[in-house]
């Protein structure tokens, strides 16, 4: 889950997102240049509510066995 509150922060890596910390002096533009992010769009949020893709029990109980 990333709250509206941390998608200031928030970077989109693809498959993943990176919430960054909220230090002053911390280059979120490095940060995106080294690992070929991009910004998420202003108030991003992420939960169950806006999420476009649920893994099924088979997925769920796959992702579980790797671990």
């Amino acid at each position: 889950m990333i709250s509206v509150s941390e998608g200031f922060n928030t970077v989109d890596l693809g498959k993943y997102y990176s919430i960054l910390p909220s230090v002053r002096d911390y280059s979120i533009d490095w940060y995106l240049k080294k690992m070929k992010g991009k910004r998420v769009k202003k108030d991003f949020s992420y939960s169950s509510k806006n999420n476009v893709k649920f893994l099924s029990v088979n997925e769920l109980k796959n992702l579980l066995k790797k671990i």
